[in-house]
């Protein structure tokens, strides 16, 4: 009785290209998010909902236990991925990951970012119109919608904004004026961060209510006018989101 030579395994897929692999895409890209979310600690696990069953082929060879295939998840520890890659591809989960984009450390940004912000609203607090009801609303409104994070993350100079508002009100000073005398900048508040900035409203029950500084003729409105003025306050008052800053952070 003769038998048939049995097949040769496939050989493992080139770890440079694991990332692109269908049973490995998703399981990486959910160790990513879990190392960053973690600190980069392996002491967690990860979930596969509705594998394929190239998913459940790979982690089957991970863990040693069979999955049924027609199971709704399939959980796999970190540290068994990580055994595995390196005793397969002589490399470890971060290390693999880290070699196609750096791993974050989301929780040590995250308090970057609170200290960070918690430093603009300290710096806030000094302003000249600290104590006005619109102030502190503007403030609110742009830590509640995430815009001081976004602030922060894109470099915006805030100070510029505090100085500017500082400075007002300042009737029928022409802006170019109005920013050179606070800015050292004619053009600084129809031009870079600040004209992005100049796309929402002011902040509600302001004097800060105005048309774009679109020409150099522009001069800054008269606080007691209710009727909507030009004022370079317009450029950093608004409670919308600015767009240099939407760009830089999602």
């Amino acid at each position: 009785m003769t038998t048939e030579p049995s097949q040769p395994l496939p050989p493992p897929p080139d770890r440079r290209r694991l990332s692109e692999h269908p049973g490995w895409r998703r399981l990486l890209a959910a160790a990513r998010r879990s190392l960053e979310r973690g600190g980069g600690r392996l002491d967690g696990a990860v979930t596969l909902q509705s594998p394929t069953d190239d998913e459940r082929v790979v982690v089957i060879g991970i863990t040693g236990a069979h999955r049924s295939a027609g199971a709704a998840r399939l959980s796999v520890r970190l540290t068994d991925v990580d055994e595995q890659l390196r005793a397969v591809h002589g490399v470890g989960l971060r290390e693999l990951l880290a070699s196609a984009a750096p791993l974050r450390n989301r929780a040590a940004e995250a308090k970057r970012d609170a200290v960070a912000r918690d430093a603009l609203l300290d710096l806030a607090a000094d302003g000249r119109h600290a104590t006005a009801g619109w102030y502190a609303e503007w403030l609110d409104g742009m830590r509640r919608d995430g815009t001081l994070t976004r602030v922060v993350r894109a470099g915006l100079p805030f100070g510029d904004v505090l100085r500017v508002l500082d400075a007002l009100p300042a009737p029928d000073e022409p802006i170019p004026v109005f920013a050179d005398r606070v800015l050292d900048d004619t053009k600084a508040l129809s031009e870079g961060p600040c004209a992005a900035w100049c796309s929402g409203p002011s902040p509600p029950g302001s004097w800060c209510r105005c048309r774009p500084a679109a020409s150099p003729s522009a001069r800054c409105g008269n606080p007691s006018d209710s009727s909507p003025t030009t004022s370079p306050a317009r450029c950093w008052s608004s409670t919308s989101r600015p767009t240099a800053a939407r760009s830089a952070g999602g």
